[in-house]
């Protein structure tokens, strides 16, 4: 498995009311901040720094998982639970 893969991905309501999408990896995680819809928040900037260090660095990709979750919540972006 790709080390940026997530063991279990996360799919949230990005594209509109009902519209979900699965995010599978940190790369693909990091693309969805690009359409985010607060671009202020203190979890947002610390899911961009994350992602850096886990596509650059090498870091534990569970920590951008982890850290997608909370600047998901933190815009009011619902996450579908599994």
């Amino acid at each position: 498995m790709d080390p940026m893969y997530w063991t279990k991905s996360v799919e949230l309501e990005l594209a509109g009311p009902g519209r979900f999408q699965k995010v599978r990896s940190t790369l693909e995680a990091s693309e969805c901040l690009k359409r985010w819809p607060d671009k202020q928040g203190i979890a947002y900037s610390e899911a961009k720094r994350v992602f850096r260090a886990v596509l650059v660095s090498g870091a534990p990709r569970q920590i951008a998982r982890e850290a997608f979750i909370r600047a998901a919540e933190e815009a009011g972006i619902y996450i579908k639970k599994r």
